[in-house]
């Protein structure tokens, strides 16, 4: 106070407090303005990716990069080069994106994201962001309900799929494992389990050598008895069996583990038996879904990402928990500087049962489409996606020189041009498959490989992609074989 009393008495000049600099503070009709500007790019870009081609990746524009890297003085709109900035990149949003697991693109899930950004409500506890909290926890109610997890289940909204493994690591570590025996502890997934997972025993503070790779089957589900094998061997070794992962879905071939066989192991030998059913889930919503999981609700904890199950925008995943208590016991920490949380209300304050302090509200993007489109909506989208790929199944079973596995089809159809007799020349030719049909630029596959073979996968899973375009995708494939096969026999 003194010196400033100081600098009044010597005229030292003080800052003008009467007139701030307004920049920031956009009024509401510039917003508008720009809102417009943003709106017409949406609506040039969702007309591009459901007319045009699938462009292949471009490098990014010199004059975009260069927008990108001034950053120091203010702009016009058309100075930005958002166009270029924004919808560079590989396009999953495309009907004709077939290669893997797409995510997002609901524009009513956009129209989430701009609402929750826009009142900028702190929703990490419920004080912060109550009406939007309440949202969170019923979705994350019906979810449960969904998966046909007990009274009492729970969860919380996460950023994706990769927090909301580490998540259950660390939850399953706190509540099962003491100081004694966490140095023993063994984390079990298999081959095909997605890389998530071994990051998150990572991030959990655990090493490689307390994380096994069990074999998977034919169908590239868990093998049970390399399992009950593993675990008889680590109990005589004085090791402690802690964490299960189960996939409902794997990431290449959409396979799902034997959930009822890995949830009896579980018990018995006291492990937290976690389920990944992060872009699959959704599909339990149909007759189909629930056979192909069932028992998936009797797991310790589920994975599921809204933003690929449901194609909300980038950024929401969930982790959903038999006992909510034992995310409390896992993440609460005492803060006196925060404002009161119920205790009683753990999925109201997602602080409290989550890592995060800071964090986005999570739930109006998956809200608002089902409240505007109802939930029927998202049965009857799912139930196309089996369909479609089991059509596409169906159609190539019959190709002549296509390999087409009877695996149960979860949203992707697998196949594989060559024979099993020379897997490196079979996978070289399914390889220029492949190649060959997106050279053409109207859909896009890709490979996986599964015990040494790379088959070609077909994943029709994109809320846009309809039979049309599978059609498409269908005659590229078959006139790609017969081109192939010809070359073959006459080199």
């Amino acid at each position: 106070m003194l010196s400033f009393l100081n600098s009044v008495a010597t005229g030292i000049a003080m800052p003008d407090l009467e007139h701030p600099d307004l920049s920031l503070e956009t009024g509401f009709p510039d917003f508008s303005a720009l809102v417009s500007h943003a709106l017409t790019l949406l609506g040039r870009y969702n007309d591009d990716i459901r007319q045009g081609s699938f462009a292949p990746f471009q490098p990014m524009d010199a004059e975009a990069l260069q927008s990108a890297a001034e950053l120091g003085l203010p702009a016009g709109w058309d100075d930005l080069k958002l166009w270029d900035l924004c919808t560079q990149g590989v396009n999953a949003n495309h009907p004709g994106y077939m290669a893997d697991i797409p995510g997002g693109g609901l524009l009513l899930s956009a129209l989430g994201d701009l609402l929750t950004s826009g009142v900028n409500r702190w929703p990490g506890l419920y004080p912060g962001a109550p009406g939007l909290l309440e949202i969170e926890k019923n979705l994350l109610l019906w979810m449960c309900s969904m998966f046909g997890m007990p009274e009492g289940a729970g969860g919380v909204f996460t950023s994706g799929g990769s927090l909301a493994n580490f998540s259950a690591v660390h939850v399953a570590r706190v509540n099962l494992l003491s100081e004694q025996t966490a140095s023993r502890a063994v984390i079990y997934a298999s081959d095909q389990c997605h890389h998530s997972v071994v990051k998150a025993a990572r991030m959990a503070g655990f090493y490689d050598s307390h994380i096994v790779s069990l074999p998977t089957d034919a169908l590239g589900r868990t093998d049970l008895q390399a399992l009950r094998d593993q675990l008889a061997t680590d109990v005589a070794a004085d090791r402690v069996p802690f964490f299960m992962v189960a996939s409902a879905g794997t990431t290449r071939t959409g396979a799902v583990d034997d959930l009822p066989a890995m949830r009896r192991l579980a018990v018995d030998y006291g492990c937290w038996l976690h389920v990944d059913a992060a872009w699959a889930g959704s599909f339990v919503m149909t007759e189909r879904g629930r056979s192909a999981m069932a028992g998936i609700g009797e797991a310790d904890s589920i994975t599921i990402d809204p933003h690929k199950a449901f194609w909300t925008a980038w950024g929401s995943g969930a982790l959903l928990v038999k006992q909510p208590a034992t995310l409390k016991a896992a993440f609460d920490v005492d803060a006196d500087y925060l404002p009161f949380a119920d205790a009683d209300e753990l999925m109201l304050n997602p602080s409290v049962i989550s890592p995060e302090l800071s964090r986005n509200a999570r739930g109006l993007q998956l809200w608002l489409p089902l409240k505007l489109a109802g939930e029927q909506a998202f049965v009857n989208c799912l139930n196309e996606k089996l369909d479609l790929a089991e059509w596409a199944a169906e159609t190539l079973r019959p190709v002549p020189a296509l390999s087409v596995p009877d695996w149960p089809l979860l949203g992707i159809c697998c196949f594989a041009l060559g024979s099993e007799a020379d897997v490196a020349a079979a996978n070289h030719l399914t390889q220029q498959l492949i190649d060959t049909v997106n050279e053409d630029g109207r859909v896009v596959i890709s490979g996986a490989h599964l015990h040494g073979r790379l088959y070609a996968r077909l994943a029709p899973l994109q809320f846009k992609t309809h039979k049309e375009h599978v059609a498409t995708a269908l005659a590229l494939i078959t006139q790609a074989v017969e081109q192939l096969t010809t070359e073959v026999a006459t080199s």
